[in-house]
């Protein structure tokens, strides 16, 4: 450390930023309490307050109520609380928000494991057309619900939202293929036709509560775009 500094006549104060310790010093030792800090500028410094220099410090400090020392600081104070304060209101609201899309992810693995439970005993005979669960004609109506592949229906999102379009077409358009705001209209009602509980924001954003996936304007590419979540994590343009 360097020697003590005695300020002269006309010199610059030493501005504190930041206190970081005290130190009393032994019975036996000279009664100098030691503070350590860091100075505006970022030098450590050490404040050296003798038996006489401590009464002036605490003396200084005692802010009168009113003063517009005291308004400050009371003012800074607040406005470090009420920081503080919303950056704990923020995590707990993220936390909260993970923790539901992890229960929600463990609801559709928990849905999806009863489908394939469900869909491996609804299955075809090996010896007939029936269905080994029911015995009903295969495909069976639960099988055909489930798995559309097998369906003899195509049952699949959005399926039904195209046949009424196309129905739509043949009945009132003639063989014309369908506008674009046809086409749009049978889109959002393929995602009501699969279930899917969506909303539209103000800037055409689509998302959905239960789901990752989201509809999105592309500012780079000039178009609608289908994102995840996990595409947001490393930043987007969208």
């Amino acid at each position: 450390m360097s020697a003590p500094m005695t300020p002269e006549p006309g010199d610059e104060p030493l501005i504190v930023r930041r206190f970081d310790i005290a130190m009393e010093p032994a019975p036996e030792e000279e009664q100098v309490l030691t503070i350590g800090c860091i100075a505006a500028d970022g030098r450590p410094v050490a404040l050296l307050l003798n038996l006489d220099d401590r009464p002036k410090v605490a003396g200084w400090l005692a802010l009168e109520p009113g003063t517009s020392m005291h308004t400050t600081l009371t003012e800074a104070y607040l406005d470090a609380w009420e920081e503080q304060r919303e950056n704990v209101r923020l995590r707990l609201a993220l936390e909260s928000a993970r923790r539901g899309r992890r229960e929600l992810r463990a609801r559709v693995a928990e849905l999806e494991a009863q489908q394939a439970a469900v869909l491996a005993l609804h299955r075809k005979h090996a010896d007939s057309d029936h269905c080994f669960a029911d015995d009903e004609t295969w495909p069976c109506n639960t099988r055909a619900a489930l798995d559309p592949v097998v369906s003899p229906r195509d049952l699949r999102p959005g399926a039904e939202a195209a046949r009424r379009m196309l129905r739509a077409k043949d009945e009132v358009a003639g063989p014309e293929e369908a506008s674009p705001w046809e086409q749009a209209v049978a889109g959002l009602n393929a995602l009501v036709d699969a279930d899917v509980v969506f909303h539209v924001e103000p800037d055409g954003h689509i998302s959905a509560p239960f789901s990752d996936e989201h509809i999105e304007w592309d500012l780079r590419a000039r178009r609608w775009v289908l994102t995840h979540d996990d595409e947001h994590d490393g930043g987007s343009d969208v």
